[in-house]
């Protein structure tokens, strides 16, 4: 009878602890997600301009396309990153800074999904790349209402302007005609607002769709607006990138609005901005 005990005794201690290892792989971070792929977001040094890759797994979404000299160098980095396809292009509005490289990475790596606000653009840089769409036979979709997608095992979403009435009614129109992008991975999230000014982002911001962010990419390269102060108390991120130059650096009120928020501030003026999510934490370099 006593031999028995011990086996028992065995038996149940294994028992018991299965049962706790399943509670502990069930809890972990609150929220959190398994991330099978590290999602990479590269904010490249390219002026006052914004070019943007995000890998996760094998798939890649670019953000903007920087001048039309900066072709070049979105590709190089696309190359240096082992990036033979790009899976979706958003360009979030119609500004030589943003589209001007388009044409030049279309004709330099295929491009499977392009995604654009609704309306068409007057520049000779968007006439490079609405050309170099037709000549490589994309059919890009112009967003009407909110697209989701995946980006390796990270969540994309994709909000458009609910009125492009505005059109090139003066230079800075476009601009609040912005896409705005949320890519989510795990408890990580990044916010991409384009140039959006005060219009755009008191819109999007009544939209309920806002949340906390862990990295917000800066709208207009860091020109201040009256309304940043509400999207960076609505989004309350740990991060903040802004896509600017030593020529045009961010406004000194910018940066004093980041820094009583307690938010670190990276700059492209100085170097690319390296972002790393693990689905759990984001590291940052220049």
């Amino acid at each position: 009878m006593f031999r028995k005990k011990p086996l028992r005794i065995l038996l149940s201690l294994l028992l018991l602890s299965g049962l706790l290892t399943g509670c502990a792989a069930k809890t972990g971070t609150p929220g959190a997600s398994a991330s099978a792929d590290t999602l990479t977001a590269l904010f490249l040094k390219v002026g006052k301009a914004d070019a943007i890759v995000l890998t996760a797994g094998s798939e890649t979404l670019v953000i903007d396309a920087g001048e039309t000299d900066d072709g070049d160098e979105l590709l190089g980095a696309l190359h240096n990153a082992g990036v033979q396809t790009v899976d979706t292009l958003v360009i979030t509005h119609f500004d030589k800074d943003h589209v001007g490289g388009a044409a030049a990475l279309i004709g330099g790596i295929p491009v499977k999904t392009v995604l654009l606000p609704d309306y068409e653009g007057e520049s000779e840089e968007y006439a490079a790349f609405a050309a170099a769409m037709a000549e490589n036979g994309i059919e890009p979709q112009r967003l009407t209402e909110s697209l989701t997608f995946t980006l390796g095992d990270a969540s994309v979403r994709v909000d458009p302007p609910a009125d492009t009435a505005a059109a090139g009614s003066s230079d800075d129109a476009d601009n609040d005609l912005s896409l705005i992008t949320t890519v989510t991975h795990g408890n990580v999230k990044l916010l991409f607002t384009g140039d959006a000014e005060n219009d755009r982002l008191e819109e999007w911001l009544n939209s309920g769709a806002a949340s906390r962010v862990t990295l917000l990419k800066m709208p207009h390269h860091g020109v201040y607006c009256k309304r940043l102060k509400d999207l960076v108390a609505a989004v309350s991120p740990s991060y903040a990138v802004i896509c600017d130059s030593e020529k045009n650096p961010a406004e000194d009120k910018t940066l004093e609005l980041l820094e009583a928020a307690n938010v670190t501030v990276f700059e492209t003026k100085t170097a690319a901005v390296k972002a790393v999510s693990d689905g759990k934490t984001l590291t940052l370099s220049n």
